[in-house]
């Protein structure tokens, strides 16, 4: 099993609790355990390390319009812990993301408005150093409804590579609140339903993630066909912890079960060799940094 990096993934452990409350800044491990590696010999397992981290900032807005951008980086790595020979030398790699993410939001009227988002991404192991095939861009567009001040919603479209490959997915936006309880959703990323404390420094629930990611690697040819991209896909479920340290800094904390995962050599993005790991369980920890949340309790 490999370790799972996106452009979309620490949205699944900081910005669906806060919904409007953006992070600026953060970092992100996870471990996934040891589990069976598919159609392989009793006792074949590997685990998943992986490191993410992002930033922030505006680069302009006006009443009616307003773009953003993020960097981040994601490392992720294949660790096996039993069995004599890894069945594949896909599991001796590194797999890399670096991507610059734009966010476009334009008002319409008081209660829609259009977001836009583009991400050029290179993905990679970069075992050959820097190619074309490298680069994906993902994109999303979604038209979002304001109906009251505790609840909006955003129906849209995207290209991303969610499930492990690429392909056009639907996406769905959620943000309602009642009291100190709270239902947020961006799937197809993720949905989570927590309850906040009056003070706001604390918040306990669970979530869903969906998080993937499609690596180029060097072409191998093979009965015809042209090997050259690692696909990964995991879907989580579990309880989640975010918890505020000082000022703007928040930590989180996150565990649970895989309920689907999916780890495969593509040719012309379809499965090629499936070396899907069993499911199992994860631990995931990070830290954000999101001051809007300071400003927002200074306006109250």
């Amino acid at each position: 099993m490999i370790k799972l990096s996106i452009v979309t993934i620490f949205i699944a452990i900081s910005s669906y609790c806060y919904a409007q409350d953006i992070p600026l800044a953060g970092a992100q491990f996870r471990y996934d355990l040891p589990t069976q590696i598919k159609g392989q010999p009793s006792g074949t397992k590997a685990a998943v390390t992986e490191q993410n981290y992002f930033v922030s900032f505006p680069l302009f807005s006006t009443p009616k319009t307003s773009l953003s951008t993020t960097a981040r980086y994601s490392l992720m790595s294949p660790s096996m812990q039993s069995g004599d020979v890894a069945p594949s030398d896909i599991f001796d790699h590194t797999y890399q993301t670096l991507s610059m993410r734009f966010n476009l939001s334009h008002k319409l009227n008081d209660q829609w408005n259009i977001q836009l988002a583009v991400a050029p991404t290179l993905s990679s192991d970069f075992s050959e150093g820097l190619s074309g095939k490298d680069i994906i861009v993902l994109t999303q567009v979604v038209a979002r409804k304001r109906v009251s001040s505790d609840f909006s919603y955003g129906i849209g479209l995207g290209y991303g590579t969610n499930f492990g490959k690429k392909m056009l997915l639907p996406a769905l936006q959620l943000d309602y609140h009642a009291n100190q309880f709270n239902v947020v959703a961006f799937l197809p990323s993720n949905l989570a339903v927590y309850y906040s404390t009056a003070s706001n420094n604390l918040h306990l629930g669970g979530a869903l993630h969906i998080a993937g990611g499609y690596y180029h690697i060097p072409d191998e040819v093979d009965q015809n066909k042209t090997i050259n991209r690692v696909g990964y896909r995991n879907i989580t479920i579990g309880p989640s912890v975010v918890i505020k340290i000082a000022g703007p800094l928040y930590l989180n904390l996150d565990g649970g079960y895989d309920l689907s995962r999916k780890f495969a050599t593509y040719s012309d993005n379809k499965v090629y060799d499936d070396f899907t790991p069993a499911k199992g369980m994860f631990i995931q920890a990070g830290i954000s940094l999101v001051p809007s949340r300071i400003k927002r309790k200074k306006n109250n």
